[in-house]
């Protein structure tokens, strides 16, 4: 599985080229050795639950996102593949299944013709995400996120990341 811990660090760096993108931070890294560039979109970091938007390769279908809980979500290995909760601009709750893994719940499956490319196409209109992640115990953890300028910030990843098909998908 992709390694969040990363993730996190990478957003403490303030020497990274970053930007605001409405409610959303893009940062671009470019690795020093391959000079392959890759994106990390995230929402505020001042919410109990962050919506985070990344590659770690370049090409297509490489996109994936992960909420990340300032609770404790588990990852009893029979338990890892757990449902989430939520609704965009208030419409009726729906569920979809993440990884979920200490502190993050992630998809990492994204393409536009599943689950997670439909859910990132439905929050790039939006502006506000209202989700629910469950820890192994069953604790519930709510958080309304603002997710205004998702297509603009999402635009901005797959572009970094050079996944075409994504960018595609969200434009169309």
């Amino acid at each position: 599985m992709r390694n969040l811990v990363l993730t996190i660090a990478l957003l403490a760096v303030p020497a990274l080229a970053q930007e605001n993108v409405g409610a959303w931070q893009f940062k671009s890294i470019v690795d020093p050795m391959s000079d392959a560039t890759r994106g990390i979109a995230n929402t505020s970091l001042t919410n109990d639950i962050v919506m985070i938007v990344k590659c770690d390769s370049n090409g297509d279908n490489q996109l994936y996102f992960s909420f990340l809980s300032k609770k404790y979500l588990g990852g009893v290995s029979s338990n890892k593949l757990r449902t989430f909760a939520y609704r965009i601009d208030g419409t009726p709750v729906r569920n979809m299944s993440a990884f979920h893994d200490d502190r993050t719940a992630s998809v990492i499956s994204v393409k536009p013709d599943n689950d997670g490319g439909r859910f990132l196409k439905e929050v790039s209109g939006a502006t506000k995400l209202t989700l629910q992640l469950s820890s192994f115990d069953y604790e519930t953890t709510t958080a309304v996120i603002d997710v205004t300028g998702a297509k603009q910030a999402f635009a901005k990843v797959a572009t970094s990341c050079k996944d075409n098909s994504m960018l595609a998908y969200l434009n169309s």
